[in-house]
């Protein structure tokens, strides 16, 4: 992983450690601090997505076209979770890793 993969994965967990520590006390119900690291986690997957993709050379693209990576990312940006999943399993999955 690169540094800006592992910056990104020490603010998840930094994020979760804060719920679990914080959040949850504060409120009886243990479901906000769960949704709160959901949360947290799926924005971390679309980032990591986002910058796997902005990462990726052009010829490494299943499929897309001429147009692939900048389509690929507004994806991601646009539609968040959705878009990050799609990327995964349509182009991360198919092609080998960079």
């Amino acid at each position: 992983m690169g540094r800006v993969e592992n910056l990104a994965v020490s603010a998840v967990l930094l994020a979760v450690l804060y719920l679990s520590a914080f959040v949850l006390p504060l409120h009886s119900q243990p479901s906000w601090a769960l949704a709160l690291s959901a949360f947290a986690l799926l924005v971390a997957f679309s980032v990591w997505a986002l910058i796997d993709c902005l990462r990726r050379p052009k010829d490494r693209f299943a499929m897309g076209g001429r147009y692939a990576k900048p389509l690929w990312a507004m994806a991601i940006l646009f539609t968040a979770i959705v878009g990050a999943l799609l990327y995964y399993f349509l182009i991360k999955r198919a092609t080998p890793s960079i």
